[in-house]
């Protein structure tokens, strides 16, 4: 199966794993276009 590695990260690395709120924001509108797009 084919797949894709796509989440909000950037300016934190690990051990802190964090991200802004705005770019989490982005990525669940993401996520919701990608789940209506595959799944209709």
């Amino acid at each position: 199966m084919e797949g894709i590695v796509c989440g909000p990260s950037g300016r934190y690395t690990m051990p802190d794993g964090r991200v802004d709120i705005p770019d989490y924001l982005d990525m669940i509108r993401i996520y919701m276009l990608a789940i209506l797009d595959i799944c209709g």
